[in-house]
């Protein structure tokens, strides 16, 4: 199941990448400086998000967990992640297994 969230994530890496593409190319056509810089940051803050998105989900689908649903706060993953100390204590680990 968490693989299949790595691929999912590809898709807005994919069209923040290409909403870049699009940001450099009207660039050619502006004559401004000051708006030439703007897009041109725009562009590479669209880079780094797309990059970072590819670099989750690659981890995502070799790995097959996800950090977001491993975390203890409420606000990351919604938590859903609990430690084995956590499941030991609500009970949700079979008695066979030690601590």
């Amino acid at each position: 199941m968490m693989r299949m969230m790595g691929v999912l994530v590809l898709i807005p890496a994919s069209a923040l990448l290409t909403a870049s593409f699009f940001v450099l190319f009207a660039l050619e056509r502006v004559k401004e400086a000051g708006l030439k810089n703007f897009g041109k940051v725009v562009a590479v803050v669209l880079l780094v998000v797309s990059v970072l998105l590819y670099a989750k989900g690659i981890y995502t689908i070799a790995t097959g967990s996800c950090p977001m649903m491993e975390s203890k706060s409420p606000m990351c993953g919604m938590g859903m992640g609990m430690g084995k100390h956590e499941m030991m204590e609500k009970g949700m680990m079979g008695k066979g297994m030690s601590k």
